[in-house]
Order: C-alpha cells, then structure tokens, then sequence
C-alpha cells in the first residue's frame, strides 16, 4: 500500500460523527488537539464526491479563536520512511475565514523513554487549485535518518502533524502519506479493508449476548465474544447503551485481550438468565 495514513479517506467515525472535545473524540485515527479557543469537528457528506475524494467523506472543522491548534495522525513504527524523500498530500475547501496555522510537519517518535522526538519541515508546500475554493495540498519532506536514535518504550511512530489556528471553517479529505517526491493520486483502498486497518485502534461489537444457566442465584456467566480483527494491544471496552436483562443483573465487561472481549453477568435466581448491552466500543 502507498499510502502510510490510515482513514485517510476521512469514512470512518466509530466514537462519534461529531465532537468539540480535543483527543480521539469521533473520526478514526485522528487526534485533534488545541492549547486555547474553541473547535467543532464533524463528519461531512458531499452527495456528489469532489475530486480526488473517494465517497464524499470529509472533515468539517471549524475552529473559533484557536491558539496551537493541530490535528495528527501516528503512523505505526518510527523507522517507517525514514531517511527517505516523502510526499503528504491533501485537499482542503475554505468555506469562510482563514487558518493562520504553521505549515504541515513530521515528527519522528521514538517511543516514551526513547531519544528525544525529531520535526522535519517541508521542503516544498505548493497547493494547487482543484475547482472552485477547493485546492490539493502537496507538501515534500526529507526525512531523516534513525542509525543514532534509541528506540524504547512503546509507540514510536511517525507522525503526520496538521497545526491550525484563528478562527475559520474548512474542509479537509483524502489525505495520503507516500514515498517519493511525487504526490500520486490517491489510493482508494477498499472499505472492507480500510475498515479493518482502523478497527486495529478502535472497533465496535454492536450487540454481544451473555447467558446461560446456573443452578444458584448470584451466580456468575461468562460469554466470549471475538474481535472482527487483531487489535494492536489488549483494548478497553465500555458500553454505550443500556443492558436488557432477563433473570440477571450487572452486565460487565471481565477482561479482554487483542482479539477477544469476555462478558461477565450475575444470575438472580436459579436458572435461566441473560443480559446484552449495545453496543461495545473498544479502544
């Protein structure tokens, strides 16, 4: 694959299609972060598709007085491209105001108690009229080498860093991560598949029954339910909806590994019981 940003066609929102809270709050693999002022991020839908987009699906930001804003997606692994010329590339549409933010950079990290994280600026920053107020941004970097770096403490990664700030509204999709000083169109992976990269880091079970018998109230059933993929580490989960019980109370999640969640629910009386929430998000 290409392209080293997961999600970058901006379709999938599993937490939510629209937040102002800074953090992983609604689109998938994207952080949004700010130091002061105000944003709202929701899911946008052009019925008919811009080009370069691959279903209509963007990020509709709009940012209120913001100081030190950014949004930033961690590629997996710190040695990935490293040393390499690369190429970031994305559309934007400026629906009203403007973004005073610092231009689009890459930080090298090398993990919590590793070398100190390195920022690479771009090379070149060229945005290039697409139709209307709708321009693709094409940005080169050179990255640099890691044979000096010390690598320890977990989740090191390269990171894409999209700093903004004033007060403005835009749009932004199709965002692409690729090696080489040429910005290719980008790739259109299919959904199935784009769905299973961001269900590594976040995933959703709409509905997981736990039931059973037991012979004494009080007693304890445990269900297993298996993940739709592997996911990168042993996730928490919470309930988004309200438990249904019959014969039963106090519907938990037990435990979870990368690849499993097991449910643990409480009979009242002897017998028959069962409980489901719906559904569990786990991240």
């Amino acid at each position: 694959s290409r392209n080293k940003i997961i999600n970058g066609c901006c379709r999938f929102w599993k937490r939510a299609t629209s937040s102002s809270s800074a953090g992983y709050s609604c689109i998938d693999r994207w952080n949004f972060g700010y130091a002061s002022g105000a944003i709202s991020v929701a899911k946008g839908q052009d019925t008919q598709p811009s080009e370069g987009s691959v279903d209509g699906s963007f990020i509709n930001l709009t940012a209120t007085a913001v100081v030190g804003g950014y949004f930033q997606q961690p590629v997996e692994y710190v040695r990935t491209l490293a040393g390499k010329t690369v190429t970031l590339s994305y559309y934007y549409t400026t629906v009203s105001g403007t973004d005073t933010g610092v231009a689009p950079y890459l930080q090298q990290y090398f993990g919590s108690s590793g070398s100190a994280p390195v920022n690479t600026a771009a090379t070149t920053d060229v945005s290039t009229l697409i139709s209307g107020s709708t321009y693709r941004r094409v940005l080169t970097y050179s990255l640099p080498s890691i044979a000096a770096k010390t690598i320890s403490g977990g989740n090191d990664s390269l990171v894409v860093v999209i700093p903004f700030a004033g007060t403005f509204n835009q749009k932004y999709y199709s965002f692409q991560l690729e090696d080489g000083a040429v910005a290719t169109p980008f790739e259109f992976r299919h959904f199935s598949t784009e769905q299973d990269l961001c269900n590594r880091y976040c995933t959703e079970l709409l509905d997981l029954l736990c039931g059973g018998y037991h012979n004494s109230a009080g007693g304890l059933i445990y269900s297993d339910g298996v993940l739709p993929v592997q996911m990168r580490a042993a996730p928490t989960g919470i309930f988004r909806g309200t438990a249904t019980y019959l014969n039963a109370s106090a519907l938990t999640i037990s435990s979870t590994t990368a690849d499993k969640v097991r449910l643990r629910l409480t009979i009242t009386a002897a017998g028959y019981g069962y409980g489901h929430g719906n559904p569990i998000l786990l991240t």
